[in-house]
């Protein structure tokens, strides 16, 4: 269970039974250091991101917390150009050193 704390606009102290942590949604930031790592929100950052969207539905709000590379946008603008098969390493020219 935690104890949400708004600090003020968009920054908040989560206080749970492994310690205290302070989210700062803005920065995209937490004190346990998982959202700058993977740019997922953690658990406290969802915890807080739930707080803030008292009326929209939070599954429309998390997008916007995650980072802009884990996007299906960017995934297919990743994947969008040809990826030439590798040849068979029989095929392989030989050098001889």
């Amino acid at each position: 269970m935690l104890t949400i704390i708004a600090i003020r606009d968009m920054e908040y102290e989560l206080l749970g039974p492994h310690g205290l942590y302070v989210v700062k949604l803005r920065q995209y930031n937490c004190g346990c250091g998982r959202w700058q790592i993977n740019g997922i929100p953690c658990c406290h950052a969802m915890a807080a991101i739930s707080h803030s969207c008292v009326r929209d539905p939070i599954k429309d709000r998390v997008v916007a917390f995650a980072h802009q590379t884990l996007s299906k946008s960017v995934y297919i603008q990743t994947y969008i150009g040809m990826i030439h098969p590798i040849l068979d390493q029989n095929m392989w020219p030989e050098i001889k050193g």
